[in-house]
């Protein structure tokens, strides 16, 4: 069949970073399917075509085809495929600080889900940055199978989430391992894949915490190493947040607020409200212990926080606000 094919290509093509050669392929595979009315080979191509947004820092994209993709699963009772679709919606609902919409699709996942581990993607995150580290423990622990999974994508995830909860348990060289065990599977998916991102975002925080600056030097230049095409708008963003912040550290301040506002930038472009939120609060933070300028950008950040409830960012406002106070007074 030819939409199968083209669509089977893609994933040959993409596999060899010919991205855009792939995602030009996939798109004719769908449109194939729909003019046809092939409903396995369009269910397929929407799966495809949703995760090659979702690589591409596109989750807004990503949302149309995934409800199309959910609505068809359900009318034709592909229970398994439904799950793909609703952990699709969750993440794509996470990415763009929708984080109760994403609770409420990861709900909807059967239990006993039909893909095991359906349920790890997006709770336990979103419980790290609300401030409710036992839930997301108890929920890690509940998966603590999948950090043997044979597949790659749950291995990776696992990871990444639970270098994310030990840091907010306060373990940061535990933190530290268990992202590292998350990139060392990066050479089976692709560097655009998201959950290789955050494993590495989680691995730069927890080297920052245990201040291994030569840690975080050696990741940021990996990175810098990484062919344009693997490297995403996200990618960029968290490029420039960690130079700014190694910079501040080593006391190199020239750049450290281009940098910030760098970062800024391409986390609002494709808009992932939360990390621009962390952004901005941390530009802020370094900005008030120069002597001010940080209003505004601490004003935005607490909007942003407040509206996704996550507690842990707004009592870091709430000190950054203070700390201010306190200067002005003195």
């Amino acid at each position: 069949m030819l939409s199968q094919a083209l669509n089977t290509k893609h994933l040959v093509l993409d596999a060899d970073g010919r991205h855009e050669e792939a995602l030009a392929l996939l798109l004719r595979s769908e449109a194939i399917a729909r003019e046809h009315d092939l409903a396995d080979a369009l269910q397929r191509a929407l799966i495809n075509l949703a995760f090659q947004y979702s690589k591409r820092d596109s989750p807004e994209e990503s949302k149309p085809v995934d409800l199309q993709g959910l609505d068809l699963a359900r009318r034709r009772g592909d229970r398994e495929i439904e799950t793909m679709f609703l952990m699709h919606m969750a993440a794509n609902m996470w990415w763009t600080a929708e984080w109760d919409e994403a609770l409420r699709y990861a709900a909807e996942i059967a239990d006993p889900p039909p893909i095991p581990h359906a349920t790890l993607q997006v709770p336990p995150i979103i419980f790290v940055h609300r401030g409710d580290v036992e839930r997301a423990r108890a929920t890690l622990d509940a998966h603590a199978e999948a950090a043997m999974s044979g597949e790659v994508q749950i291995r990776m995830l696992h990871a990444y989430d639970e270098a994310a909860v030990l840091r907010a348990e306060g373990r940061p060289s535990e933190a530290l391992a268990a992202a590292e065990r998350g990139v060392a599977d990066r050479q089976a998916l692709s560097g655009q894949h998201p959950f290789v991102k955050l494993a590495y975002r989680e691995l730069v925080e927890a080297a920052f915490e245990l201040d291994d600056l030569e840690r975080v030097s050696e990741t940021l230049d990996e990175w810098d190493r990484l062919p344009p095409s693997d490297r995403t708008p996200f990618l960029e963003g968290n490029l420039a947040l960690f130079r700014a912040r190694l910079s501040a550290r080593q006391g190199e301040d020239d750049r450290v607020g281009e940098l910030f506002s760098r970062a800024e930038a391409a986390y609002r472009d494709v808009g992932l409200p939360f990390f621009l939120a962390g952004a901005l609060l941390e530009h802020a933070e370094w900005l008030g212990h120069r002597g001010g300028g940080e209003v505004a950008l601490l004003d935005e950040a607490e909007a942003i926080f407040t509206t996704l409830g996550a507690m842990p960012w707004l009592e870091r406002v709430a000190a950054a606000r203070s700390a201010r106070a306190a200067e002005s007074v003195s």
